[in-house]
C-alpha cells in the first residue's frame, strides 16, 4: 500500500543514515565499571603512588588515594557542616581518607548522594564517568563548571589508556545472554514507533507506573519512573541526599489527581509545593504520616515550608543548604500552632516521628526558629545522638538548651499487662515483674541484677533504652536457653570529661552473665555461657533499628560499623 511504501522507505533513510552515524560514536558506546572510576581517580589524584604514605594536596587540605577533603568527608559521612573539627574528627577524618578501602567506601557515598543518576548502575557511560569525575573534583555542582573540564580531560586520559587495562580482568562465566540493541537497532526502533504512533500504526507506553513510594494515607500518586524524561531542567528535582523519594508530576495526565488533591486527611499536594511553580514534586509518605500524627494532638497546622526544587532553595532568605532535605521531599516547616508551643510541638515529632523514620533507617532532625519547627526525616549521623538538632537566629532556646531539651526528652511508655498472680506466670508470659516506668529487674526468664549505685527507675532513663533491653534480653535467653542472670553496672551517671550517653539516661553496661564477670570468663571454655550470651546481646543489639552505640568484646560498633574505641573487654555497652 502507499502507506507502508512509504514507511519503508523513510526507514530505508534512516538505517542509512544511522549506521553513519553509529560508526562514527563507537567509541563513545563503551561501558565502564567503578573499578575503571577508583583507577582512573587514584591516578589523577596521586599519579605513579600506588601505596601510603600518599601525598598531601592542596596545601594540606587533601589526603589519601583519591585526595578527599575535610568537607567531602562530612558530605560522605551524613555529618553537618558546622561539625567541630575536634581532634577526635580530625583523627578520624585522616584515618578514613588514608585508609585506600575506606576512602573508597566515601568515594561511593559522595557519588550516591550528589551523582546519584550516573552512578546507581553498576556500568556507567562516559558521559557519566565524566559527570562523577568532575563532581569529585569540584564538588556537587561541579560537573556545570568550566574549572573542572582540565581534570576532566587528564582523568580521561586515564580512563581510556593505563585503565582500560589495568582494570579488565577475565569475566566469571555466566549463562550466554542476547546481546543488547545496537545504536542502529535503538534509533530504528524509536523512528519506526514515532512513524507508527503518527500513522495509527500503535501506541507509545506510559512514563509512569504505580510504586511503594506513592502510596500516601489518602490515595497513590503515579511516580515517574524515568527521570531523564524530566526536561525542565532535571537538575532542578535532584535529590542530592539519596533518600529514594519518588518523582511526582503536580498532577497527573489522566487528571486522577491535581494541586487540590488530599493525600491524607488533612493536607493537600498544594501544601507540600512551597510556592514553587513546578511540574514536579518529591514527596515522603512517611514525612506525611508523621504530620498526620502531629496534627491529631495539634489542631491544624500551616505549612510554612515543603518540597522546594533546586532553584527555589537556592533563592530562599537565607539561601538554603544545598543537601537540604527540602529537595528530598523528605522536610517541612510548620509554623507554630493555637493549641502548642513549638517545643510542645517537637514533643509530639520525637515520640511519634522518630520510630517511624527509625523503621525505615533514618533519624529525626529539628530545627528551632522563633515562629516555626523545621522537621526532617534525614539520613543517620555518627554525632547526632539520634535526633539532629540545630536553631534559627531568633529562636526562644540556644543551640545547647535545644539540644538538651531534645535529648533529654521523655515519651510516655505503655503500661504493660496486669501482671499475673505468681512470679512464675509472669516470667513464664515473658513479661516484667512490675508495672513502673524504668528498667526492669525481671525479663522473659532472666533476672536482671543492678549495682548499688544503679537508679534503675531514674526520671532520666530514655524510654528506648528500656525497650531495648528488654529486646536483647528476649533474644539472648533464645540463643542461649542456660542464660538466666545479667548484672548491669552503669546506667544514668554524671558526664565526664568528654560527653557520655550515660549522662542522658541513654546507655547501660552489662559486665556479668549469670554471675560470672565478662572480664574474667568470657574466654573461659568452662563457662560457655558467657561467651554465648554477651555474643547474642551484642548481635541482637546491632539488629535493632534503636541502636547507637555497641562495644563490647565481640566487636565495637557505632550504628552498625566498626568504630575505634578503647577498652571494654570486660563489659557491653550499650546506647540508643
Amino acid at each position: 500500500s502507499p502507506t507502508y511504501l512509504m514507511v519503508m522507505s523513510i526507514s530505508f533513510v534512516v538505517t542509512a543514515f544511522v549506521g553513519i552515524v553509529a560508526f562514527t560514536v563507537t567509541s563513545h558506546s563503551q561501558s565502564y565499571s567503578k573499578q575503571h572510576f577508583y583507577c582512573a581517580l587514584q591516578k589523577q589524584e596521586v599519579g605513579s603512588h600506588t601505596r601510603p604514605p600518599w601525598p598531601v594536596g592542596d596545601a594540606g587540605q587533601a589526603l589519601g588515594p583519591y585526595q578527599i577533603w575535610w568537607q567531602y568527608w562530612l558530605d560522605a559521612t551524613g555529618k553537618l557542616a558546622s561539625t567541630p573539627r575536634t581532634v577526635a574528627n580530625t583523627e578520624a577524618y585522616k584515618r578514613n581518607a588514608n585508609d585506600k578501602a575506606t576512602a573508597q567506601t566515601l568515594v561511593d557515598a559522595y557519588m550516591k548522594r550528589y551523582c546519584k543518576s550516573a552512578w546507581s548502575s553498576t556500568s556507567m557511560s562516559l558521559a557519566n564517568v565524566e559527570k562523577c569525575a568532575r563532581i569529585h573534583n569540584g564538588g556537587p555542582k561541579g560537573y556545570k563548571s568550566a574549572a573542572t573540564l582540565s581534570y576532566w580531560t587528564s582523568f580521561k586520559k586515564y580512563l581510556l589508556t593505563a585503565c582500560a587495562v589495568a582494570s579488565s580482568a577475565s569475566p566469571t562465566p555466566t549463562k550466554p545472554s542476547p546481546p543488547p540493541p545496537s545504536l542502529m537497532d535503538k534509533a530504528t526502533g524509536w523512528i519506526g514507533g514515532k512513524l507508527g504512533a503518527l500513522l495509527g500504526l500503535g501506541s507509545s507506553a506510559s512514563a509512569v507506573t504505580r510504586s511503594d513510594c506513592g502510596r500516601f494515607p489518602s490515595i497513590e500518586l503515579l511516580a515517574v519512573t524515568d527521570e531523564d524524561v524530566v526536561l525542565t531542567p532535571k537538575d532542578a528535582y535532584d535529590d542530592p541526599n539519596d533518600m529514594d523519594t519518588c518523582l511526582f508530576a503536580v498532577s497527573d495526565e489522566h487528571r486522577t489527581y491535581n494541586k487540590e488533591t488530599k493525600l491524607s486527611p488533612h493536607f493537600k499536594i498544594k501544601e507540600f509545593l512551597s510556592h514553587v511553580k513546578a511540574t514536579y514534586f518529591r514527596l515522603s509518605p512517611t514525612l506525611v504520616q508523621c504530620l498526620e500524627r502531629i496534627r491529631s494532638q495539634s489542631g491544624p497546622l500551616i505549612l510554612h515550608s515543603g518540597y522546594r526544587t533546586e532553584p527555589f532553595n537556592a533563592d530562599t532568605d537565607p539561601p538554603g543548604l544545598p543537601n537540604s532535605y527540602h529537595l528530598s521531599g523528605t522536610a517541612a516547616d510548620i509554623l507554630k500552632p493555637k493549641r502548642m508551643t513549638l517545643q510542645q510541638m517537637a514533643d509530639v515529632a520525637i515520640c511519634e516521628c522518630r520510630a517511624l523514620f527509625i523503621a525505615k533507617g533514618y533519624e529525626l532532625g529539628l530545627g528551632l526558629a522563633s515562629d516555626r519547627l523545621h522537621i526532617d526525616m534525614r539520613k543517620k549521623s555518627l554525632l547526632s545522638g539520634g535526633v539532629t538538632t540545630w536553631i534559627v537566629k531568633g529562636a526562644s532556646m540556644n543551640a545547647k538548651q535545644w539540644r538538651t531539651y531534645v535529648s533529654t526528652k521523655q515519651c510516655a511508655v505503655n503500661a504493660p499487662p496486669q501482671p499475673s498472680s505468681t512470679l512464675v506466670e509472669r516470667l513464664h508470659a515473658g513479661g516484667g515483674d512490675e508495672a513502673t516506668v524504668g528498667m526492669p529487674k525481671h525479663w522473659n526468664g532472666v533476672e536482671i541484677e543492678y549495682a548499688e549505685n544503679v537508679d534503675r527507675q531514674h526520671a532520666k532513663i530514655h524510654a528506648d533504652l528500656t525497650r531495648i533491653l528488654k529486646e536483647v534480653i528476649s533474644k539472648s535467653k533464645h540463643t542461649c536457653p542456660a542464660l538466666h542472670k545479667v548484672y548491669i553496672s552503669s546506667i544514668v551517671r554524671p558526664a565526664g570529661k568528654t560527653v557520655s550517653n550515660h549522662a542522658f539516661g541513654r546507655a547501660f553496661d552489662l559486665s556479668r552473665i549469670n554471675g560470672h564477670r565478662m572480664v574474667s570468663h568470657y574466654a573461659d571454655a568452662s563457662k560457655p555461657v558467657v561467651k554465648c550470651a554477651t555474643d547474642a546481646i551484642q548481635n541482637a543489639a546491632d539488629a535493632s533499628p534503636l541502636i547507637r552505640e555497641n562495644f563490647g568484646p565481640l566487636f565495637k560498633h557505632k550504628l552498625g560499623k566498626p568504630w575505634s574505641v578503647s577498652g571494654h573487654k570486660d563489659h557491653v555497652h550499650i546506647s540508643v
